[in-house]
């Protein structure tokens, strides 16, 4: 009889204590979350502890707006974009919308684009979390490659904070914003054709 009554605190112990290092993941995550991410360029990363924010170029070049007019019209061939040109294209035609806005993360931000000399690919955008704080607005940032079916995300921060389960949902909810517009609805009803890769910091598109 003891020995079950020991046993029975002992779990009792047990599960009182995983609570409590749970809440306290939590409340530290949170804090982690909302803290400054500073601006930085690729040059001067490395003075910065923790995460930094290094935004891709916006600067399209003469040939971006056609690239992707023949892409989403599905003219065979290889195309190549910058990131500024992969940025601009995300001003234009990526629209949130309400009915993408699932209840855990909102999106308040057209995302940006960049890719480092290594070739990885980095989508960082401003989102909320309804359930955290409706007013507050967290950076949240996505590192990963690119695939043939697109960009697949490795890893994860909001604000200085990992956050390597909530990638999946973000990025979907991205590529639903840009097909919103027709370009995107085009690009949809082709995917199948479609591939895309990085090599030398420009993002290529094959059209089958």
């Amino acid at each position: 009889m003891q020995t079950k009554h020991r046993e029975k605190s002992v779990w009792s112990f047990v599960i009182v204590a995983a609570l409590a290092l749970l809440a306290g993941a939590i409340a530290a995550g949170v804090v982690l979350a909302t803290q400054n991410v500073p601006e930085s360029s690729a040059s001067s990363a490395d003075k910065h502890q923790g995460v930094v924010f290094i935004r891709g170029s916006s600067n399209a070049g003469p040939g971006a707006q056609a690239a992707v007019q023949a892409i989403s019209s599905g003219v065979p061939g290889l195309y190549s974009l910058t990131e500024g040109d992969v940025n601009s294209l995300l001003r234009t035609y990526w629209k949130p919308a309400a009915g993408d806005s699932a209840p855990l993360v909102r999106l308040t931000e057209t995302p940006n684009l960049r890719i480092d000399v290594q070739g990885n690919v980095y989508l960082a955008l401003r989102l909320s979390i309804p359930m955290i704080s409706a007013d507050t607005v967290f950076l949240y940032q996505a590192r990963g490659h690119m695939a043939p079916g697109g960009f697949r995300a490795d890893m994860g921060w909001i604000g200085q904070c990992p956050v390597p389960l909530l990638n999946n949902l973000v990025i979907g909810m991205v590529r639903s914003g840009f097909e919103n517009g027709p370009e995107g609805a085009n690009l949809k009803s082709i995917e199948g054709r479609i591939s895309f890769s990085v090599d030398g910091g420009m993002l290529f598109v094959k059209v089958k």
